[in-house]
């Protein structure tokens, strides 16, 4: 018998230190329900003829709906710092492939202050995808929450149903899947590509727009990696909610709950079927998959909407809007590896004794390394000064084939890509590129810009997001 939950913990000692027994229960059931809404968008089974009070009438599943799931308990009163860590701790030793964190701390911090950031580098490191919330802070720029390059950071968008109400979701939970079937994975992938969603009203709407909660860029502690690195729907979303009779009104089991909570769990599922797919890629090429393959248009096939009906930008969706079938057969990859990121926090001015937060052994860091070098599925220019020329590598993980550049230049630089082919001979192989922005004579601009690069082989569309501001 297909077993669905496998674990289930809870992590108290720093909460029932500070709020005492009667506020930390020796239980790991979910008195809210945010926990259980968030898990089963992430992985729950096939849910027939479900509704919440006659809306949304249908049939309901998770993005991973075989998958195995753990749920780690560390909010109480509050989400304390101890606590998180535990239950990082306990996933990484139970071996789950994905890890879904729906908390975020109202704004973005450094990353050897944020346990989070520490707790996800620890189980990027040991193979484990991260994938968090954004924050439900927007629409204010600069608040964009988990802003670690080694976390996948997702914003949240609508779906193309009239809204029912304006709830927001907030952030408690861990949540994981694991030992999902590649054969499973192919199949769900298909199924998600032509699946009707349980709807609020028949009529359809324009979609995905930006939801005006949704916490927005520039990324505030490194601002040369762009943040949030997608968005996902996270408004008017119905799933499963607790039984415990603190979270239930009128005896309802479902739920329709907004917010961020909501969009990373979408991802996490969606990550969930890549790792059936390709269980030998790091999270790093996960991660790029779902990145360059994102769509930046809505279903009238017009740029997506930020809340005020103008054209969002990457500050607020990242690269796109998930696309789970073109994540699937992405092309090309972006990887990188966890001595990567120990560069990175080099370059980000981390001395050895901040680094051995996240390293488990004595790291020298290299005599140069540039952020703008890290190779990330994104390109961020904040301080851009006459000329610089970065680079970037791409991994094979299609058929062989070749590669074509196009370039949407950002208003005000120009973007030259060398060389503007790849030839690749086999899956696997590796080719490395240069990309140069420029600054135009009559540039003058203190404004940031968008473009972008995208290597085409007349089925894959491999983009990356520029974006670029003026160094006065």
């Amino acid at each position: 018998m297909f077993r669905k939950l496998i674990g289930a913990r809870y992590f108290s000692s720093a909460a029932r230190a500070r709020f005492g027994v009667e506020h930390t229960p020796d239980s790991c059931r979910d008195i809210n329900g945010h926990g259980t809404h968030s898990l089963t968008i992430a992985g729950g089974n096939f849910a027939p003829r479900v509704n919440y009070q006659t809306y949304a009438y249908g049939n309901a599943k998770g993005g991973s709906p075989k998958a195995r799931l753990a749920a780690y308990k560390v909010c109480w009163i509050n989400c304390l710092e101890a606590d998180i860590l535990a239950g990082f701790d306990a996933a990484i030793s139970d071996g789950v492939d994905v890890i879904s964190v729906a908390i975020a701390n109202f704004g973005p911090s450094e990353f050897f202050k944020d346990v989070i950031s520490i707790g996800a580098f620890h189980a990027v490191k040991q193979g484990i995808v991260v994938v968090c919330s954004a924050g439900n802070s927007g629409p204010e720029p600069g608040r964009v929450d988990n802003v670690s390059p080694w976390i996948i950071t997702v914003g949240a968008s609508t779906i193309d149903r009239l809204p029912m109400n304006n709830l927001k979701g907030t952030s408690h939970h861990i949540s994981s899947t694991s030992n999902i079937s590649s054969t499973y994975g192919k199949a769900a992938f298909a199924y998600n590509d032509h699946v009707e969603y349980p709807n609020l009203q028949l009529e359809k709407v324009r979609a995905p727009i930006m939801a005006d909660f949704s916490s927005r860029g520039p990324n505030m502690v490194q601002p040369a990696i762009l943040k949030p690195d997608i968005t996902a729907p996270g408004v008017d979303i119905l799933a499963a909610y607790s039984a415990y009779p603190r979270a239930i009104s009128g005896g309802e089991v479902f739920r329709i709950r907004n917010g961020t909570s909501v969009s990373c769990s979408h991802v996490t599922g969606i990550v969930g079927l890549i790792r059936a797919l390709y269980p030998d890629w790091s999270p790093a090429a996960i991660k790029s998959a779902i990145m360059t393959s994102a769509t930046k248009k809505d279903n009238t096939n017009a740029f997506i909407q930020n809340e005020s009906q103008r054209n969002a930008t990457p500050f607020d969706y990242g690269a796109g809007h998930v696309h789970p079938s073109r994540a699937a057969d992405p092309g090309l990859v972006y990887d990188l590896t966890a001595n990567d990121y120990l560069n990175f926090l080099c370059a980000h001015g981390y001395n050895q004794s901040i680094i051995r937060r996240f390293s488990d052994r004595p790291f020298t860091c290299p005599t140069f390394f540039s952020v703008a070098n890290l190779n990330y599925p994104s390109l961020t220019i904040p301080d851009l000064q006459g000329r610089i020329t970065v680079s970037r590598t791409v991994k094979n993980v299609g058929t062989p084939g070749k590669y074509s550049v196009i370039i949407k230049e950002p208003t005000g630089v120009s973007v030259y890509v060398n060389p503007r082919t790849l030839h690749f001979k086999e899956t696997g192989e590796e080719k490395t590129f240069n990309v140069t922005l420029e600054v135009k004579a009559d540039n003058n601009s203190s404004d940031y810009a968008f473009g972008y690069f995208t290597w085409l082989d007349g089925k894959h569309y491999v983009r990356s997001i520029i974006v670029v501001k003026l160094k006065l």
